[in-house]
């Protein structure tokens, strides 16, 4: 239990109730019990190198009060949660207007909505070894700076991550490992333009299911989707390279099945797939 007796410092014992700044086996809860807010932040802290600058919690809750990242603009602020991680409401907030990165290994869930996390530069990798879900309050879409998935559970179904709320990223998407299972109503967007703001994609690593992205270019912009019951490959990444520069949002998902040739087919096309779309 956070308590911030002595100052804000994550990585002063003093600032816990049992006096022992936490590892990756003690659920930390940060409440309105506590009386200052916490804050991750190894280039003023006195102790962090005694813990390799690394924040660790098993699960980590934060419900009415505060838990605030500093800037990168030296070592990293950086938390290994090796649970869960849960914001909830009224006043829980999770800070990383700043910066900061966050290993997660289980789920994410945002009690709060959009007033709980403000993605602000911070980075969220989810890394765990089974399957991961990241969720905020009904209606709500969570907001993500930068998100990578890297996620080594190899489940059968390709859903090492299930998005049950939409999601946004106004940072990088990045796909190193694991499966993204999304819907149209629960979609993945990534709402920044640029054109490197997707990078990854492989047969381990696309999204299954519907994405969409912002573009303001006439490049190619990549959509690594794929589904695990494709007739030739898992991993069909779609390439689309706009006709303008205005602001403007493609949607792909690769689907397994035959299209309706008489509704889509014009007749300058000489042929259509019958086992696959985009």
């Amino acid at each position: 239990l956070w308590t911030g007796a002595v100052d804000t410092d994550w990585f002063n014992k003093c600032n816990w109730a049992n006096y022992q700044v936490p590892d990756n086996t003690v659920d930390v809860v940060i409440d309105n019990s506590a009386v200052r807010i916490c804050v991750i932040d190894p280039d003023t802290s006195p102790f962090a190198a005694a813990y390799n600058d690394i924040a660790r919690s098993r699960n980590i809750t934060i419900s009415n009060n505060q838990l605030q990242f500093a800037s990168d603009a030296g070592k990293l602020s950086y938390l290994y949660a090796a649970g869960n991680l849960t914001i909830n409401a009224a006043t829980g907030y999770l800070n990383m207007v700043a910066g900061g990165h966050i290993d997660l290994a289980g789920n994410w869930t945002n009690n709060r909505g959009t007033a709980g996390f403000d993605e602000g530069l911070g980075t969220i990798q989810l890394m765990g070894t089974t399957q991961q879900t990241v969720q905020t309050v009904l209606g709500a879409t969570e907001g993500f700076h930068n998100l990578i998935i890297n996620n080594t559970f190899n489940n059968t179904t390709h859903s090492e991550v299930v998005m049950n709320s939409p999601t946004t990223i106004d940072g990088v998407f990045t796909l190193i490992d694991g499966h993204v299972l999304t819907t149209s109503v629960n979609l993945l967007s990534v709402i920044n333009p640029a054109v490197g703001a997707v990078v990854g994609g492989s047969v381990d690593s696309y999204v299954n299911g519907p994405m969409a992205r912002n573009t303001n270019s006439t490049a190619d912009y990549n959509y690594p989707v794929g589904k695990p019951n494709g007739p030739y490959t898992t991993y069909r990444p779609a390439i689309i390279a706009p006709a303008t520069t205005a602001p403007t949002v493609y949607r792909t998902e690769y689907m397994v099945q035959a299209t309706n040739p008489i509704a889509l087919a014009p007749r300058t096309m000489l042929g259509i797939l019958n086992t696959e779309y985009w």
